[in-house]
């Protein structure tokens, strides 16, 4: 099954002639019935083309094996910035008591 998630890793490893026969054949199925996917697959062998080889190939399988050990976890370099709500809630605070500090010692000053 293609889904957005493995769908760039199928599409390389199609370009690359490294599916077993089934999955091929289920990947020129829909290169031939998803004008979308065969757009993307069009994209993908362009910039493929365009690439040297080495180094990337190192750094795919590096960033391979880094997710594989960590479970389902990404990669930090492809980890999303988020805040959980209760450190947003404590930085907010934060945020508020340094502004009413710096307003206090303002008013203090001019008086």
């Amino acid at each position: 099954m293609i889904n957005d998630q493995n769908k760039v890793k199928i599409i390389n490893q199609y370009l690359e002639d490294d599916l077993p026969d089934k999955q091929r054949l289920a990947v020129e199925k829909l290169i031939k019935d998803d004008a979308s996917f065969r757009s993307e697959v069009e994209l993908q062998r362009k910039i493929q083309e365009m690439m040297p080889e080495g180094p990337i190939d190192e750094m795919d399988s590096t960033l391979e094996a880094n997710s594989e050990s960590e479970g389902d976890a990404k990669p930090a370099l492809f980890r999303e910035a988020m805040m959980s709500p209760k450190t947003l809630h404590y930085t907010i605070i934060a945020l508020f008591t340094l502004f009413a500090i710096a307003l206090l010692s303002i008013l203090w000053l001019l008086s």
